[in-house]
């Protein structure tokens, strides 16, 4: 027997013989498949499970081994929020009004007389008595500063992993 004629014997469904057909069905060849295509995607279920799990570890170990700095941040910006220049001596001596104080009060009425070009005046529940100045900071210079910060920030934090 030829190849070919080996070939239509396993493909071909119907025999010589018109009144017995007889039909294959390669129930074998089928549930062989089957199988082997079964244990290929539990196989890539399990890795692609294993790799989820690695890549969720690493960014959990990234976000704890930057908590410190994260809090460092946030503890910096209390800081700055709630101390200020006003606070410069303890509790029992900030009674006694310190110069800080008193250059303070007169700049904050040479404001009121419009004597300090570009400043006002204001008055706040938080802030108290306060110097407001008009700002001319130019955006284009700012924005490439930021810019630069940014930039030198990620490289090094790229240049630390």
């Amino acid at each position: 027997m030829s190849p070919a004629e080996a070939a239509d014997v396993v493909i071909q469904n119907l025999s010589d013989d018109l009144k017995n057909p007889v039909i294959n069905t390669h129930d074998f060849t089928q549930s062989v498949g089957r199988a082997l295509f079964a244990t290929y995607e539990l196989l890539m279920i399990i890795a692609l499970v294993n790799t989820l799990i690695a890549i969720l570890s690493n960014t959990f170990q990234k976000v704890v081994d930057n908590a410190d700095v994260e809090f460092k941040f946030h503890r910096t910006m209390l800081w700055m929020k709630f101390f200020d220049e006003s606070t410069l001596v303890p509790s029992p001596f900030n009674l006694i009004p310190s110069l800080t104080l008193l250059q303070k009060i007169g700049i904050y009425c040479k404001a009121m007389g419009n004597k300090i070009p570009g400043g006002k005046a204001k008055f706040s529940m938080q802030r108290c008595c306060y110097v407001e100045y008009e700002t001319t900071i130019d955006t284009e210079v700012y924005e490439t500063l930021m810019s630069n910060l940014v930039q030198r920030y990620f490289k090094s934090k790229e240049a630390d992993e």
